[in-house]
C-alpha cells in the first residue's frame, strides 16, 4: 500500500516503541513528542497489540483521532498502514490503553509508531 504522502529524500525516519503490562481495571497513556520542536512528523502507522476487552484511543496535538474503539488501529504483529493520509504530529501523540477485564493475569501492550520527520 502507497503512503499518502509519500516521505522525501531527506526525511528523517520515525520508529518508536513503548511496551507497559496493565492489570484488569488499569489503563496506560502513552505520550511521544517530536525530538525536533516544529518539525512536521507525518506517521502512517500506529500499531498496538490487539486484545480482547481492551479500548484504545489516539489523540494528535489534541484532537481525538481513533477511538475510543474496542480494537486497535494495527496490531505490531500485523503491522500495516493504519492511516491515508498519515498523521500529522507536531506537538504531542497521545495514545491510551485500557483493560476493561475484570480479573485476570497482567497482560503486555506493546506500542510501535512508524512515519518520518519532515
Amino acid at each position: 500500500m502507497q503512503v499518502v504522502p509519500e516521505p522525501g529524500a531527506n526525511d528523517a525516519p520515525v520508529h518508536e516503541t513503548e511496551t507497559v503490562t496493565l492489570e484488569p481495571g488499569q489503563k496506560a497513556t502513552i505520550t511521544m513528542s517530536p525530538s525536533t520542536s516544529g518539525n512536521l512528523h507525518y506517521l502512517p502507522v500506529v500499531a498496538i497489540s490487539k486484545h480482547s476487552l481492551a479500548t484504545y484511543k489516539i489523540e494528535v496535538d489534541g484532537t481525538l483521532r481513533f477511538g475510543e474503539a474496542g480494537v486497535p488501529p494495527t496490531d505490531p504483529d500485523d503491522l500495516d498502514t493504519t492511516f491515508l493520509p498519515a498523521l500529522q504530529l507536531q506537538r504531542t501523540l497521545k495514545m491510551t490503553v485500557k483493560d476493561v477485564r475484570a480479573d485476570g493475569a497482567p497482560r503486555r501492550f506493546i506500542v510501535q509508531v512508524i512515519g518520518w520527520e519532515a
